[in-house]
């Protein structure tokens, strides 16, 4: 049985959910009266959500999340906390895992149970939900989204560099507030100048302390394609670029990162975001499986050569059109291919090498003049494994491309 007592938001969201299923429009007390944490937190957690109106469905993207946060909890006396990644990020709860018994089912309740703050403040969040009588603080969000200081804010206390340590992102990662505006400077056009972006914040002090931390993320360049047009391969590609970068740069380690989230729109009642403008003319091209970039099974022969040598020469076209530099880098990536378990991902690596290679080729075949370096991305971005570890062949093929951007 459970032993700590809830208080504030968790009483009053776990009421309305066990009476009315918690809707959207379900009155909520939301204020962030915070819960018991540990003194000396075994392990430290926090979710960063930012339901912004460009975003899917925030609780699609918290279903995916899901799973990877509780195996991030299971560890005794790990301190969770919920940060809003709003203009004004601040945070909205934090919740210490205790667990009750070494009983399976005592521990997977637990977690769920302290998880239910993340649906809690995500709900609030997503309604509209702000001040009210019984709610002075409330959870009133303030337009656009600074992801770079809700990055410092859940990254505060993890530098004991303690064994596990995550932050989980829940956005797509459009950045429009605070010290790096997205939408008014733009996007970086080439990954060199990604690292001059990364490096100009660092000087700033604008970059967060993640020491310690393993940052995971999900969803990024989801938009719900009405409010934020949807992105195109170089845009999603740069942005993607831009925070590896900046959590590397930040001290931080890159984890899971899915871009993939189930479509559904956001809530009406989102924060609301400025919208980010596509890059265009940019010296970044990307080849999918069924675009060219198909190989036969476990090796670097193309399995359509007529396709893969046309789609090389409009590629071929498209960098001359770009007044690309002098280098250009031709990074392959390939599906994991199996089940989890037997994942290899040297193996990977070596197989993605063949194929740039491949590429590279057929690009000078077609006419590139610029010095091109084959890159072994090893497995692309996206997690193509399902909840049990087995392989899904539909997710698979995002992650079979070929990237070629200015080095």
């Amino acid at each position: 049985m459970l032993k700590n007592v809830l208080s504030g938001l968790a009483i009053a969201v776990l009421a309305a959910t066990s009476l009315t299923g918690c809707s959207l429009d379900s009155k909520m007390a939301c204020n962030s009266t915070p819960f018991e944490v540990p003194s000396k937190a075994a392990r430290q957690v926090a979710a960063i959500v930012a339901p912004t109106d460009t975003f899917v469905s925030i609780d699609n993207v918290i279903s995916a999340a899901k799973p990877k946060i509780s195996r991030a909890l299971n560890l005794n006396h790990t301190e969770f906390s919920v940060v809003v990644g709003d203009g004004s990020p601040r945070k909205l709860a934090d919740t210490g895992i205790n667990f009750p018994s070494t009983d399976k089912d005592d521990i997977k309740n637990e977690i769920s149970f302290r998880m239910q703050s993340l649906d809690d403040v995500s709900s609030c969040l997503a309604s509209g939900h702000g001040k009210s009588k019984d709610s002075p603080e409330g959870f009133a969000t303030t337009p656009e989204s600074d992801l770079l200081k809700a990055l410092a804010i859940a990254s505060d206390g993890m530098k004991d560099n303690k064994p596990g340590n995550e932050i989980e992102v829940l956005s797509n990662g459009i950045q429009t507030a605070g010290q790096y505006k997205m939408q008014v400077q733009g996007l970086p056009s080439s990954p060199a100048a990604v690292g001059s972006i990364v490096s100009a914040l660092k000087e700033q002090g604008a970059l967060p302390n993640l020491q310690g931390a393993t940052v995971n993320w999900f969803g990024m360049g989801q938009v719900d394609g009405s409010n934020q047009k949807q992105l195109n391969q170089q845009t999603a590609d740069t942005l993607m670029q831009f925070w590896k970068q900046a959590i590397v740069a930040s001290n931080g380690k890159v984890g899971q990162i899915v871009q993939s989230i189930a479509s559904k729109d956001p809530s009406p009642k989102s924060i609301k975001v400025s919208t980010l403008a596509n890059l265009q003319g940019a010296c970044l091209f990307t080849l999918g499986q069924d675009q060219g970039f198909g190989f036969n099974a476990d090796s670097a022969v193309f399995t359509d050569p007529t396709m893969a040598t046309n789609a090389a020469a409009a590629m071929a076209k498209q960098i001359k059109a770009s007044n690309c530099g002098s280098g250009l880098a031709v990074t392959g990536y390939t599906a994991s291919g199996t089940n989890k378990d037997k994942f290899n991902p040297a193996a990977q690596i070596a197989l993605s090498l063949a194929r740039a290679k491949a590429f590279v080729t057929l690009l000078q075949q077609a006419g590139v003049t610029q010095k091109l370096k084959a890159v072994g991305g090893g497995k692309g971005p996206v997690n193509d494994w399902n909840p049990d570890g087995s392989f899904n062949e539909q997710l698979g093929k995002q992650n079979r491309k070929v990237v070629v951007t200015q080095q």
